[in-house]
């Protein structure tokens, strides 16, 4: 299992090159701008110093060696954005004036992590509309998973509205789901984890029926391999971004950890992540796919129990930022106003490189009243 690595700007191809991406630390602090031409290959991962220096001693020059393995014809521009808004744990908490300050934004990606309503009530339907007017107005891509709010209703009473409001969910919100089939758009792909978790505790398994009833599913292995196929489904070449409920296993086995366990039925401090999550992140790089960006929720930014009030929300491992999106409730009244808590995301164009990661709380016209940067890859990574 994958370590904490706060290394930040690299991206890794696979298990065989961490290593000598480990080695190039001090390259990844170098801000992006300053960087020459070899540098900034190192910096993405797409070459190695020793195949740089190798090639250097005897031509002194750059061969095809040392250029990207996934090979594009598009020219890159690195200094320019690429633009990811997130929206964490909606539980209830999106009206209109979510909509507004999404079209002020203007991302080219907007994501769900899920757990969008409370009972039988109608949120994923607003979502499913608004994902489709955003694609239509925006010309980007909207996608939305599903937590296991929505599927709590039928894991407490497995009754026939229960299953019913379930698999009406699913249908609604099949056209944005990355978790049904892997989604693309602007040449970066979304792979979605397992819709309805709660998180990889005890066995990894938890509430197993609902996995069996609505997603065919019967084991933790299955589900595995489930995510695989969903990455051999991606366009090849292309830039992965994860979107899940729950977040990967392998971030930190504490109560504050961004999938640490602060709930009460299992021991304190728990790593609660999705193991098969980690196993598609670990498929993924094995076979020399980007992973720049894993998102998900589920794990409150307010926790219920621990030494500390406030979850860490954000970790670097192998160079995949991963951003916990959940701070509950994501609309709060400031100067008689409502403002919308979303988590901004800046990409290099090619959607390889994560820049920046914020907090930021918008009004519906568009006034920014507070933002919080969490990472920015020319400051050294992770802003504590």
């Amino acid at each position: 299992m994958a370590g904490i690595d706060n290394s930040n700007g690299v991206r890794v191809r696979n298990k065989a090159n961490r290593n000598k991406a480990n080695q190039n630390k001090g390259t990844s602090n170098i801000p992006v701008q300053e960087l020459s031409e070899i540098e900034r290959q190192i910096a993405r991962g797409v070459a190695f110093p020793s195949r740089v220096e190798e090639k250097q001693e005897t031509s002194g020059n750059i061969s095809s060696e040392t250029r990207p393995i996934h090979k594009t014809s598009k020219q890159v521009d690195v200094d320019s954005e690429f633009r990811v808004l997130v929206a964490g744990d909606v539980h209830g908490y999106w009206d209109e004036s979510s909509e507004a300050a999404v079209r002020k934004l203007k991302p080219h990606f907007l994501l769900f992590v899920g757990d969008y309503g409370e009972r039988h009530d109608t949120k994923v339907w607003e979502i499913a509309r608004f994902c489709g007017e955003f694609e239509k107005e925006q010309h980007g891509m909207a996608c939305a998973t599903l937590g296991n709010g929505e599927a709590k209703m039928y894991a407490a009473q497995r009754t026939p509205s229960n299953a019913l409001y379930v698999r009406e969910q699913l249908q609604k919100l099949r056209p944005f789901n990355p978790s049904e089939k892997p989604r693309s758009c602007r040449g970066i792909s979304v792979v979605g984890g397992r819709p309805f978790s709660w998180g990889g505790g005890g066995n990894g398994w938890y509430n197993k029926r609902v996995f069996q009833q609505f997603l065919n599913l019967s084991s933790l292995n299955e589900a595995k391999d489930a995510i695989r196929a969903r990455i051999n489904a991606a366009p090849p070449n292309e830039p992965i971004i994860f979107l899940a409920h729950a977040g990967p296993s392998g971030l930190g086995n504490y109560v504050a950890a961004p999938c640490g366990n602060d709930f009460h039925e299992y021991p304190r401090g728990y790593d609660a992540g999705d193991r098969d999550l980690r196993d598609g992140i670990e498929y993924a790089r094995s076979i020399g796919r980007c992973v720049p960006l894993v998102v998900f929720g589920h794990f409150h930014e307010a926790m219920k129990r621990g030494d500390r009030r406030w979850r860490q929300l954000i970790a670097v491992d192998c160079g995949t930022v991963h951003v916990n999106a959940a701070v509950v409730p994501r609309i709060r009244r400031k100067q008689e106003r409502n403002e919308q808590h979303f988590v901004d995301v800046r990409c290099s164009q090619d959607g390889e490189i994560v820049k920046t990661v914020k907090h930021i709380w918008i009004s519906h016209d568009g006034r920014v009243g507070e933002q919080k940067c969490l990472y920015d890859v020319n400051r050294g990574g992770i802003i504590s």
